[in-house]
């Protein structure tokens, strides 16, 4: 093993001449030289404009990297060009590196280009945190923005924006709405990196209101169950039906298709007791008949089995609807 020494000694004495040599050569102000090639057009999506992003480097010695991260100017907002002359670079790295020959292959003027894209009014309302999204809640109902209408064409770089919004003149006076929906001023504050501007747009605001929906479509003459039915945020609308217990046990007057809110003139009264309806109970014992008080636990019409809750006690039992108001129990 011991032959190969002499041979690694020679290869690692050889390797630090060369590069003795080199930083001798620096040393003794013996110049050394560093080729550029630049291009003609760039373009960036930062905040600063640095040799390595125009041009590309070649030297015999490491010194690549330090020339490539000198910095040249602000890049230009998005949207915009920043012209940048070949004799201003040539000055900037001169200055840097005194003992460095540059070799610059060059247009007289490189155009670098801040690469864009359009600010959109979605991307704006998935941004709205959800306190200034959804305003208030109120007497069953509520009032958020609908869309954003940015005045003029908002450009901003591609990635992420930091967002801060202003409206809080339209908190304060949002009780006072009485229309469907309202246009208040919004003030917007956006930030990439040191890219910072101030928007101004339009927020449409709608107000919505908790409503009955049909989960499904209800056939016309069709009883309205229980199941038929949910309370949503909708659109808040004329003859609409607030509550939901003026809903379930109707008839309905027409055909009610799945996901339209449930209005006054769709249904009609026919059942014959209503939930939470005091009733006669007639517990029916053969030849003894026993009357007594419940609660209708259930809407129904004649016919149907309900459950009763009778007065006086947690007790519950089945009950056949006989007659408005009237169930019987069979025992």
């Amino acid at each position: 093993m011991m032959q190969f020494i002499p041979l690694i000694l020679v290869t690692l004495i050889s390797t630090r001449s060369v590069a003795s040599e080199l930083m001798n050569r620096i040393a003794s102000k013996v110049t050394v030289e560093v080729s550029l090639k630049i291009d003609a057009e760039v373009d960036l999506t930062k905040d600063y404009v640095y040799v390595g992003d125009v041009s590309t480097c070649q030297s015999e010695v490491d010194v690549c990297p330090e020339v490539l991260s000198v910095l040249i100017d602000e890049a230009p907002l998005p949207g915009e060009t920043l012209q940048v002359k070949k004799a201003s670079i040539e000055k900037t790295l001169n200055e840097e590196f005194p003992r460095l020959d540059f070799q610059i292959e060059s247009p007289d003027e490189i155009e670098v280009i801040s690469r864009s894209r359009r600010l959109g009014a979605r991307e704006m309302i998935q941004a709205l945190p959800s306190q200034v999204y959804m305003l208030e809640d109120f007497n069953g109902r509520r009032v958020k923005i609908k869309k954003i209408a940015p005045r003029g064409v908002i450009k901003v770089r591609p990635g992420p924006v930091v967002w801060n919004f202003h409206i809080e003149e339209a908190l304060r006076s949002i009780s006072d709405i009485r229309r469907n929906s309202v246009r208040l001023p919004v003030k917007i504050d956006i930030q990439q990196g040191r890219f910072h501007r101030k928007i101004e747009a339009t927020a449409y605001l709608v107000q919505e209101c908790f409503y009955p929906v049909a989960v499904s479509t209800i056939p016309s003459r069709s009883l309205i169950k229980e199941e038929d039915v949910e309370l949503l945020w909708v659109k808040c609308g004329r003859r609409s039906v607030v509550d939901i217990e003026r809903v379930i046990g109707r008839q309905a007057a027409n055909t009610i298709e799945q996901g339209s809110v449930i209005k006054i003139y769709d249904f009609k009264d026919s059942a014959a007791i209503h939930r939470g309806q005091s009733v006669t109970v007639i517990v029916n014992n053969g030849s003894l008949n026993i009357k007594s008080k419940g609660k209708a636990m259930r809407p129904g019409a004649v016919g149907e089995v309900i459950d009763v809750k009778i007065k006086g006690s947690n007790k519950r039992v089945s009950a056949v609807i006989r007659s408005k108001g009237v169930v019987e129990v069979s025992l």
